[in-house]
């Protein structure tokens, strides 16, 4: 059974690629316990910066936020975890 995720299925973030996301609620403001992204429907273009739940980051901002900080943003440290091992992806395409 996966932390956090009771009820569906897990799916990777889209900036750390973990499985930390629920499938049935995408898109609807879930947040990433690795990374604090919050997944919401309106980011569509990984490069276009969205005044959405992630005040202005794209996708691509937050993905180099992550490899830089271990987080979206430097001043969100504080509130992330280690990705479980279950939460590893898969190395099977």
């Amino acid at each position: 059974m996966f932390r956090n995720h009771i009820e569906g299925v897990p799916i990777a973030c889209e900036v750390c690629g973990y499985l930390t996301m629920d499938a049935h609620k995408r898109g609807v403001g879930g947040i990433c316990p690795v990374c604090f992204w919050e997944d919401d429907e309106l980011h569509k273009n990984p490069d276009e910066p969205c005044d959405g739940a992630n005040g202005g980051l794209s996708i691509n901002q937050a993905k180099a936020n992550y490899r830089k900080y271990d987080a979206v943003e430097k001043r969100l440290v504080k509130h992330v975890r280690r990705p479980y091992p279950e939460e590893m992806p898969s190395e099977q395409s």
